[in-house]
């Protein structure tokens, strides 16, 4: 069976008005619970991402693979979450050098 990890949430940018109050530096922890207090559909856009950091998945294509930002539904005041695995205490997490060594993403085909 795979580690399983808590995974930070952290407000990083907020614009205009969020309706459900989040303002840059509000953090929650998600474990095998919910948050509480986290707005519904800022929620669902995270879940599927946190998923795979809870359950030891990286994402190869930054500068951190255990580490993602992602915006909220709500295109009109946009708030930027930040996600993140948290370690064990005695773990190491792998160096963010690593991830910088990945390829660069190709340019888009031109039209």
């Amino acid at each position: 069976m795979s580690p399983e990890y808590d995974v930070r949430i952290k407000v990083i940018s907020q614009e205009g008005r969020c309706g459900a109050g989040h303002k840059v530096g509000d953090e929650w922890i998600v474990g095998a619970t919910t948050p509480g207090g986290m707005c519904f559909n800022a929620f669902a856009v995270l879940q599927s991402n946190i998923r795979i950091l809870r359950f030891g998945g990286k994402f190869p294509w930054g500068r951190n693979p255990d580490s993602l930002r992602l915006a909220c539904s709500d295109f009109r005041n946009p708030v930027i979450f930040e996600i993140s695995r948290i370690y064990k205490p005695g773990e190491e997490p792998p160096p963010v050098e690593a991830a910088e060594k990945a390829p660069p993403m190709p340019p888009p085909p031109v039209k």
